[in-house]
């Protein structure tokens, strides 16, 4: 199992090697280190030779950082483990322009996050010379090949360093080690809707059961009832293909009085309502979309009323 995983990155690290010039240093990006204890004054050991120590205020995000989410829980998590082992990969950084002992993140910004949790004063950091150029392409591959970027955030990310940096999906497909098809398949998800690539970026829906949703005019209704209904990936697709199919003037009337139903329900309710209903099948469903707990208790309260 090792082995496949380490396959499926061997691109990946590739492409950070050609980039910084420097194994151990990729190494020590892609690789995890075996835990170490700090010393008393609880500050981050130091783990490679030629690496500083640098102040944790020191040290800001990059712009390039193509990370917009991160896990409160997860960063706890780490705090905890640093606060017993220290920070024990170093942070990869560059100066910041025009400041004096200022360093910019370009890889390594769940653990600055985390270290200032766990109260430390002090990082362990490796200092390149890095333009924009390189200091994307690296915050992408490493978070990437730590699988710490949900699809819009990787989309995004892709998008990016092609708008900005003039890359064709061909020369960035070599340097991140990934195929053109999953560069293209991924970049799709941008044209979904933003509510949508919100919900997957929160988790609510995942890249395969959105991307059947990709230029669909009711996308953003479709992805919510996906979501409440859990619906597989190629639940999704089918359900696109049908309502893909010419309808007849009976379902268009039918589709008709439902639309004119949901108007009258909403009205009355003062709420949004949704109403699906298959004639074929001849079961339906009503969606009462309830955006606060007090709403909930309202329609709740009307409907034991009633």
């Amino acid at each position: 199992m090792a082995k496949k995983k380490a396959n499926a990155n061997k691109g990946l690290g590739k492409g950070l090697s050609s980039l910084l010039g420097d194994s151990a240093v990729v190494g020590s990006l892609t690789e995890t280190a075996a835990p170490q204890h700090s010393d008393p004054a609880g500050t981050a050991p130091v783990t490679m030779a030629g690496e500083a120590m640098v102040g944790i205020e020191q040290i800001s995000p990059g712009p390039w950082q193509p990370r917009r989410s991160f896990d409160e829980g997860s960063l706890k998590d780490l705090a905890a483990s640093i606060r017993q082992h220290g920070v024990v990969q170093p942070l990869l950084v560059r100066e910041k322009p025009g400041h004096d002992d200022a360093y910019e993140l370009i890889a390594g910004e769940r653990r600055w996050r985390a270290a200032q949790r766990a109260g430390l004063h002090e990082l362990p950091v490796l200092i390149r010379d890095a333009d924009d150029r390189m200091a994307a392409e690296i915050a992408l591959i490493e978070n990437i090949q730590r699988h710490d970027l949900n699809a819009i955030e990787e989309a995004s990310g892709y998008s990016r360093l092609m708008k900005e940096f003039d890359y064709t999906q061909e020369k960035l497909a070599t340097i991140i080690g990934k195929s053109r098809s999953h560069l293209a398949n991924m970049m799709r998800l941008l044209n979904l809707p933003q509510d949508v690539q919100t919900m997957i970026t929160g988790g609510l829906l995942s890249a395969g059961q959105a991307r059947p949703l990709i230029g669909h005019d009711d996308a953003s209704s479709l992805a919510k009832d996906v979501a409440a209904r859990n619906m597989s990936a190629r639940q999704v697709e089918s359900m696109v293909a049908r309502l893909a199919q010419p309808k007849s003037s009976e379902a268009v009337e039918d589709d008709t009085d439902l639309k004119a139903l949901e108007a009258e329900l909403r009205e009355k309710l003062g709420i949004n309502v949704a109403l699906r209903f298959n004639s074929t099948s001849q079961k339906g469903r009503i969606t009462i979309d309830c955006t606060t707990l007090d709403q909930f208790d309202e329609m709740v309260g009307k409907l034991k009323k009633n």
